[in-house]
């Protein structure tokens, strides 16, 4: 098999997968969606393939919140943001990286996968814990950074409820204005 052929069944693979995991997500079968997400995981791992690597933990990491999967949640959130936060990294898993698509993934997802890390880190250790409040400031920074501006408010809310819990009443207010 040439390599053209090979690269064509690899994204006509990872597109069926996708198409069937959306399906499955539409139809609120979560746990369905992520046995496929994690089956897209392993073939993009395999294939050496970082967009759809990125993107199936994407889908793990929303779903993850539906099945209250606070483990697998921060898990996939962490390894997700490692592979957003390091090019060099997304080169170990995938040498000719596709740089466009990557950048354009690290710009639009950076931001989605701490909001996940924090919601899961709420779920698992309150939201007046450390990890929090560290969710918080990094998901913020990470909104500027990439120019997601209006995803800051995800992380606004957050911080209300953090100091909502620790009966800070001013502060709270603070990030809901």
């Amino acid at each position: 098999m040439t390599d053209e052929f090979r690269n064509l069944d690899v994204e006509q693979h990872t597109s069926e997968l996708i198409d069937r995991i959306n399906e499955l997500r539409d139809q609120c079968r979560y746990r369905s969606s992520s046995r496929i997400s994690r089956e897209l995981r392993r073939f993009a791992k395999t294939e050496k393939q970082i967009i759809p690597y990125l993107h199936a933990n994407f889908y793990l990491m929303n779903d993850a919140q539906s099945l209250l999967d606070v483990e697998t949640g921060i898990e996939v959130a962490v390894d997700t943001i490692a592979f957003l936060e390091s090019e060099e990294k997304a080169r170990k898993l995938q040498p000719d990286l596709p740089e466009d698509h990557y950048y354009h993934t690290v710009s639009w997802m950076s931001s989605c996968a701490y909001d996940n890390l924090a919601t899961h880190t709420a779920e698992k250790e309150g939201y007046n814990s450390d990890g929090v409040h560290d969710c918080i400031n990094d998901g913020i920074q990470v909104c500027r950074r990439t120019g997601k501006l209006e995803c800051v408010t995800c992380f606004r809310e957050y911080a209300t409820d953090v100091y909502r819990a620790a009966d800070d009443l001013d502060m709270a207010l603070h990030y809901a204005r």
